[in-house]
């Protein structure tokens, strides 16, 4: 993926969206959809420019190589961003099981301690009273 990567900076590729051209670090910016929106939009151009061309063959390669890099590293882009998205609500879920976890065990030693008898809790509180 670097080889695109490296492609798009030798040629100062730019990517023309609502808010004008972008470089390929400004489209990192983007939200899912907007990406999406992007790439829906250079695959039409993809498309169309295969379809409907009547430049002769000698000059297609060029716009077409343009066009097909900006979907390859849209669709590049995409996958980081949905790879990270799915790690994040991973840890989130994890985070959120490790806590409950927690939770649970500090209820669980509640119920220890309230399972104590009165002389055992007065034992602990007498030795812990040395200590502190």
């Amino acid at each position: 993926m670097a080889d695109i990567f490296e492609q798009a900076t030798r040629v100062k590729l730019r990517f023309e969206s609502s808010k004008g051209s972008l470089s390929i670090e400004e489209v990192w910016d983007f939200s899912l959809t907007a990406l999406d929106t992007l790439a829906k939009a250079v695959n039409k151009q993809l498309r169309e420019a295969e379809e409907e061309s009547f430049i002769p063959a000698t000059h297609a390669p060029s716009v077409l190589s343009h066009d097909a890099l900006r979907l390859a590293l849209l669709k590049h882009i995409l996958g980081v961003k949905v790879e990270e998205r799915e790690t994040a609500r991973k840890k989130a879920e994890d985070s959120a099981k490790l806590a409950r976890l927690k939770d649970i065990l500090a209820a669980k030693a509640d119920e220890a301690f309230q399972a104590m008898s009165q002389e055992e809790i007065l034992k602990q509180i007498t030795e812990l009273e040395a200590v502190v």
